[in-house]
């Protein structure tokens, strides 16, 4: 079985480090979990809420996780918009990017997450409409 995880990389504070080190298989890295696709070991979920993790929210890091399920950033200091990348997530479940200090507008491109059940992004500097919550609304 072959290992397919991305070259994982976020800002951390001091306050509470992440115990990933490279030498180390990711999918035994804390707050992340792994599954199988087509014999190789893929990245299908990331939690990692309340760990201090700052900047803007990585675009390319998530792009390149097409099999991720389930994200959870909540309760970080995330800042600046949404990347629209996360659209590109064709296998996302659940997002939630809750208690952070991101602004601007959640991305129109959202609609295109079918698989998406869960979503939260309460308690951030967000402005608009959130259109995407609409189509969770007439379920």
């Amino acid at each position: 079985m072959k290992l397919c995880c991305p070259s994982l990389a976020f800002k951390v504070s001091s306050r509470q480090p992440l115990n990933w080190s490279a030498s180390v298989d990711c999918c035994s890295w804390e707050g992340i979990s792994c599954g199988q696709d087509d014999g190789h070991q893929r990245v299908v979920g990331l939690w990692l809420p309340g760990r201090g993790l700052t900047g803007l929210l990585p675009s390319d890091l998530l792009s390149s996780l097409s099999n991720l399920q389930v994200l959870d950033l909540s309760s970080n200091n995330f800042s600046g918009n949404i990347p629209d990348q996360i659209s590109n997530l064709p296998n996302l479940e659940k997002l939630n990017l809750c208690h952070n200090h991101l602004s601007g507008r959640v991305p129109g491109s959202f609609q295109s997450l079918l698989l998406l059940s869960s979503f939260s992004v309460a308690y951030n500097d967000l402005q608009g409409l959130v259109r995407t919550i609409r189509r969770f609304l007439l379920m």
